[in-house]
């Protein structure tokens, strides 16, 4: 049986030296600097498969917005999709599908363990509908929990700023009060 480790994916592009945010890698395990959604996917699969571990937390660190998690897009906004975890705006569904290399995400599923958490930690990730269909879709996607909060977040260790929504592998929205949307 494999053992597990925390994984925090962080942008490479996304933080300069006076940049705080870049704090949050601290303490969420080993680091890794990404600068695409392929870059990612390359790197966890090679460390799961060269440690023979299973990612039981994976953070990604990088700037947000409603349904917009950065992931090696820096400060500015990517629309393809591969800097980006996004949904297709073309996509009405419930969950919705990731926009460019995004999509190829379900890649990484061998690599996660059993049980595994996915956090989102860009600044207003979760906030609105966009925010809770990019929920849907990442979880969805590896079949794992996704969490993401709906404010700007300052990334000083151990807090989040505003609410924490969480979805479960099979899409379902838990509101901040334990409820189910």
């Amino acid at each position: 049986m494999a053992g597990s480790i925390d994984l925090c994916v962080t942008d490479a592009n996304g933080f300069g030296v006076f940049d705080y945010r870049f704090l949050n890698r601290y303490g969420n395990g080993q680091e890794i600097r990404v600068s695409s959604i392929n870059d990612t996917i390359g790197q966890i699969i090679n460390i799961a498969n060269q440690r023979s571990v299973k990612i039981k937390n994976l953070y990604f660190n990088g700037h947000g917005a409603p349904g917009y998690q950065g992931v090696g897009s820096g400060t500015g906004r990517d629309t393809t999709g591969n800097k980006s975890l996004q949904v297709d705006p073309s996509d009405k569904s419930w969950n919705g599908q990731l926009l460019g290399a995004g999509s190829s995400l379900f890649l990484i599923i061998d690599s996660l363990a059993e049980g595994a958490t996915v956090t989102l930690s860009g600044c207003r990730v979760a906030e609105g509908t966009d925010g809770k269909v990019l929920l849907r879709a990442v979880a969805t996607t590896l079949n794992v929990w996704v969490q993401a909060a709906d404010a700007t977040q300052f990334a000083w260790i151990p807090g989040w700023e505003g609410k924490v929504w969480k979805c479960s592998p099979d899409g379902q929205i838990l509101c901040p009060n334990g409820d189910y949307t």
